[in-house]
């Protein structure tokens, strides 16, 4: 008899310390979900685009006689992932040449 209450107490801590896990974790994902989703979706917006200045790796290289070899040109990379991860989606990896084609790049 003694054996039998002491499980059933062990039983009922057990489930009040998870229920209480649960309610916590639930409690914790309304609050970020519906009080401060607002603020999140903002830092989403913010954090999408990123512009990155990248020095160009060198000068101009001449020749003993003064004759430019090399140059440095600014070279430009737009890349949409939207329409890449839809194109994937649908038809593969593809797409990509669907919006070369669309923005008239040269590959």
């Amino acid at each position: 008899m003694a054996q039998d209450y002491k499980n059933s107490s062990r039983a009922a801590a057990a489930l009040i310390f998870w229920m209480a896990a649960l309610s916590v974790l639930l409690i914790r994902t309304a609050q970020l979900q519906i009080l401060e989703g607002a603020r999140y979706k903002n830092y989403a917006r913010q954090n999408r685009v990123r512009k990155v200045a990248i020095p160009a790796a060198r000068g101009l290289i001449f020749s003993r006689d003064s004759v430019i070899i090399a140059e440095s040109k600014p070279a430009f990379n737009l890349v949409d992932f939207t329409t890449l991860v839809e194109a994937q989606g649908r038809e593969g990896v593809g797409g990509e040449m669907k919006a070369q084609a669309m923005l008239k790049l040269k590959v």
